[in-house]
């Protein structure tokens, strides 16, 4: 009787996790980490000559123009750039740095305001270990590193 009853409220926080997952995606951006709509908020800007204003800024909201949903994520200053990490191990199964790969054009949506802007993936490997020197420090608990990162510059469009 007692498994019934657990197996009943394993089932309900099941449906109620998927119901989550659904009704995010009819936000106005994400739902913490769970992908949300598509922005239909937001204040225009113009793209930055610098992005110091966005360093203390942990996460910020993006969105890309090849897909319906937005998420939280990381955002980096190096230099007067910006920069958009990629943990290529968390969350498992995740393809927006595939997409913003073959197609980059998005929009990043920071204290309400929305920045139109080119993901650009970072080849120069002395770029990247800069970037991830500055990725420890800036997220000390960040994710797990096993499979490395990827880095976007942030590019105007």
């Amino acid at each position: 009787m007692t498994l019934r009853w657990l197996a009943y409220a394993l089932v309900g926080v099941a449906v109620m996790i998927a119901g989550m997952f659904v009704a995010a995606r009819f936000m106005d951006g994400p739902l913490g980490i769970i992908p949300g709509g598509t922005f239909r908020s937001g204040e225009p800007a113009t793209y930055p000559a610098k992005w110091s204003f966005a360093e203390p800024i942990e996460t910020i909201e993006m969105q890309l123009d090849a897909g319906d949903t937005s998420r939280n994520t990381w955002i980096l200053v190096h230099g007067d750039g910006a920069y958009i990490p990629a943990s290529l191990s968390f969350p498992p199964g995740k393809t927006w740095h595939l997409e913003a790969d073959q197609e980059g054009a998005a929009q990043l949506r920071i204290e309400r305001r929305l920045y139109d802007v080119t993901l650009r993936r970072i080849s120069d490997t002395e770029l990247a270990t800069q970037l991830t020197t500055t990725l420890e420090t800036k997220y000390a608990t960040g994710a797990p590193d096993d499979a490395g990162y990827w880095f976007f510059a942030v590019d105007p469009r």
